[in-house]
């Protein structure tokens, strides 16, 4: 596994942001500029917008499906809950309301007939039509655009009275369901009540009826029974209705399944046993001798809180079952389950109530049995019919009320602040959409740097070195200066003119000004470009104590990463220490170092190699005590060979005997295979990166290449990293030091180095 993958990623830190910030700045720049110019010419230009509007509330009593209020309507739950503003945002989306609002815009003689309005214009603020809602008053509005007033306060009013009609034919379509529901449930309540009656009469007509004399109390308790069992059963059967109307658009909405479910888990069970025990309780306090009202209270506030938590409990287990994004889609689905489990556990505690009378009034039968035989049976015959008539009488008058309202259905819209014709254009608040457009064009430069930052795959710290390859980083040499007798600079006024002349000198000579190669014999012994080279012998000379690095073979991945000059400054960084010191450049095919220092590319070595001189006339004595230069010479057609040659390998065993150090300037490693080939005469490798410039994977594949002929590495030389930034960039605690000794103040050009 490469030392990149291992490695944990760092986490970015704010002075990593404010690096990215200073080095990416002309993009982050320019993206704020064109940002904020197009927002300010688009605000100063756009044609002014006009906004009519309609605030307006729901009245849940009016528009609901025509039933009332109480607490045993299937219908009842929608109007207590409310419909949500998605769905009368769905009834202004709908192809019927768009319809019915582009008809009225058509008939509209005034609308059509305003100066200066197209049909275009009247799309656009049909298009634009809103609705939003506040929270906390539950006012709504309905809010219109248009590039013309009277076009914005005719859009709204016209959107409004649809709206009005449409909620109010929905309405009606509903209450005309209940009116169907409610006359089938009339219908069965009839039949029903017709059949008690009929049972009654043919009771009493069999002379069934016997007079109880003194029973000690006992016909009491049956009357006070059959009263509490007439208003359970009752109770029971408007809850199987509800029970029934819910279970059904519920099973139509797939969710049934995850209620029966949640009945079968522990936790359920364990609470309904709790609930029945405490109505049972409670049951018992109803028919006791002395009534105890602090005993009643406690247990129905136990019994609410046993309800409560079963409700929780099946609720939740319900959900579990229920897909995350079903529940989120569709509220409706989720408010019916909330009914259905309440009127469940309603219904369970009806039924209780019912089983636990008839229970007690069996115990009756049993004390008295040739007393209470023939009149409890002759009760029960009229506590039925006393609950069918009490159900009918319920759905006759809910069965009359949700006529009248079918018929005379409002929309449920009650207006709080009609349309009026604005007066001036909405506001451009000019600061607000400035500063919105400042902000927005500094998030996208900041964006568009990061993105840069992300597809930048050129090394620029040296962790990123060391982390891809696991070799560590024996030198940093920050970027060359160069001083031009000018600060650096050329003046302000005289740029353009200094540009010209360059450009016709380079037209007229054929080539342009003398390149500058930056040797720290040039430089102040305090400038980080010099120290850098100091710092990186002073390393060097510790590599190896036991056996010293006397030859080192410098080359780089590819062209233009800095091997040449830091191959040279190296050379002269012993020699300063007295050492005798020799420059081989084995860069055959491209040499640089006679052009650096000035010297007669030929003779070199390769002319030695083929008799055509001496071995004393390729060797250069250069300007700096103790260090010379053997050139490559005359470029032989087996560039590889030569390289690769006994001879070669003779040579450097000569210059090791003679000198110091020698130090081998190889071609780059991914170009051609001559580093390859000298690194087996040279042994010690000293690879050169330059910083910004070379790319990871040329990293990675440079050593690998070296280590698939096991070339000893040494280590890494990062060139060429400017000064006096954060992130990858070089940093010397003594460069204010060294600005402080310069005699005159001089700004810096960048040099190339080679």
């Amino acid at each position: 596994m490469p030392p990149e993958d291992s490695a944990p990623a760092r986490e970015w830190e704010l002075r990593d942001y404010l690096d990215l910030a200073l080095r990416r700045k002309t993009v982050i720049l320019l993206a704020f500029a064109l940002t904020f110019l197009i927002t300010a010419v688009y605000q100063l230009t756009r044609t002014p917008v006009y906004s009519a509007f309609t605030s307006f509330i729901i009245d849940e009593s009016a528009s609901s499906s025509g039933v009332g209020s109480e607490r045993y309507n299937p219908y009842a739950y929608w109007m207590e809950q409310g419909k949500p503003l998605e769905y009368y945002q769905a009834i202004m989306g709908s192809q019927v309301y768009q319809a019915k609002i582009n008809e009225r815009a058509n008939r509209d003689a005034e609308l059509l007939g305003t100066g200066g309005v197209t049909r275009a214009d009247i799309d656009r603020a049909i298009a634009s039509i809103s609705l939003a809602m506040d929270e906390k008053s539950q006012l709504m509005t309905i809010s219109v655009h248009a590039y013309h007033p009277q076009v914005a306060y005719k859009v709204a009013q016209i959107a409004t009275e649809v709206f009005r009609e449409r909620n109010q034919e929905i309405d009606v379509e509903s209450a005309q369901d209940v009116v169907r529901f409610i006359d089938k449930q009339r219908q069965e309540a009839q039949d029903r009540l017709e059949e008690a009656e009929r049972a009654l009469q043919q009771y009493s007509g069999a002379g069934q009826v016997v007079f109880i004399g003194d029973d000690g109390g006992m016909m009491s308790k049956v009357t006070q029974v059959e009263s509490i069992l007439e208003q359970a059963e009752t109770e029971r059967r408007l809850a199987e209705s509800n029970y029934a109307s819910y279970t059904m658009q519920l099973e139509s909405a797939g969710k049934q399944g995850g209620l029966q479910s949640a009945e079968s888990f522990p936790e359920v069970v364990e609470l309904r046993k709790r609930l029945d025990q405490l109505e049972d309780q409670r049951n018992a306090l109803a028919v006791a001798p002395k009534a105890d009202s602090l005993a009643s209270a406690d247990l129905d506030r136990k019994i609410d809180g046993a309800k409560a938590d079963l409700r929780r409990a099946i609720l939740s287990h319900s959900t579990e079952a229920m897909p995350t994004e079903d529940r989120k889609a569709d509220e409706m689905r989720s408010m019916l389950t909330q009914k259905v489990v309440a009127e469940q556990i309603n219904l369970s505690s009806t039924r209780n109530r019912e089983h636990f009378y008839n229970n007690l009034l069996e115990e009756y039968r049993r004390q008295s049995p040739e007393r209470l035989e023939k009149t409890m049976e002759l009760a029960r015959l009229r506590r039925t019919q006393a609950v069918h008539q009490n159900l009918l009488n319920y759905l006759v008058e809910r069965h009359e009320e949700a006529k009248i309202k079918a018929a005379t259905g409002a929309g449920g819209i009650r207006l709080v602040n009609p349309a009026a014709l604005p007066e001036r254009p909405i506001s451009r608040n000019l600061p607000r959409t400035l500063l919105i457009g400042a902000m927005l064009g500094l998030g996208l430069g900041f964006g568009l740097a990061m993105l840069l930052e992300y597809l930048d795959q050129t090394v620029r710290t040296r962790q990123d070195l060391e982390r891809l390859t696991g070799v560590q980083v024996v030198g940093q040499i920050p970027l060359a200066i160069k001083l031009n007798g000018n600060n650096g600079h050329t003046p302000r006024t005289g740029r353009v003119r200094a540009l010209l002349e360059k450009q016709s000198k380079k037209r007229m000579d054929g080539q342009g000004e003398t390149p500058y190669y930056p040797l720290i014999s040039k430089y102040d012994p305090h400038a980080p470009f010099a120290e850098a080279f100091r710092s990186l012998r002073t390393d060097l000379q510790f590599f190896s104590i036991d056996k010293p690095l006397n030859k080192i073979l410098i080359s780089s991945s590819i062209p233009g990463e800095g091997k040449t000059l830091v191959t040279a400054n190296l050379a002269i960084s012993y020699a300063e220490l007295g050492h005798k010191v020799v420059i081989l450049d084995a860069d055959i095919r491209k040499p640089k170092q006679p052009t650096v220092f000035g010297v007669d590319r030929k003779p070199g070595f390769t002319d030695y190699f083929m008799d055509l001189v001496p071995y004393e006339d390729i060797v250069r004595h250069l300007p700096v005590r103790g260090l010379d230069l053997i050139p490559s010479g005359t470029v032989p057609p087996n560039v590889g060979e030569v390289l690769n040659s006994q001879k070669m390998a003779d040579l450097v065993e000569r210059l090791e005997k003679e000198y110091d150090y020698v130090l081998v300037d190889a071609p780059p490693v991914l170009s051609i295979s001559d580093a390859k080939a000298l690194s087996r005469i040279v042994e010690n490798l000293l690879l050169v990166f330059r910083f910004a410039k070379t790319e990871k994977h040329y990293v990675r594949e440079a050593v690998a290449n070296l280590q698939s002929i096991k070339a000893s590495i040494i280590g890494f030389v990062f060139n060429g990293i400017e000064l006096g930034s954060n992130k990858g960039y070089y940093k010397y605690y003594y460069y204010s030091e060294y600005r402080e000794k310069l005699d005159t103040p001089r700004a810096l050009d960048t040099v190339q180095v080679n």
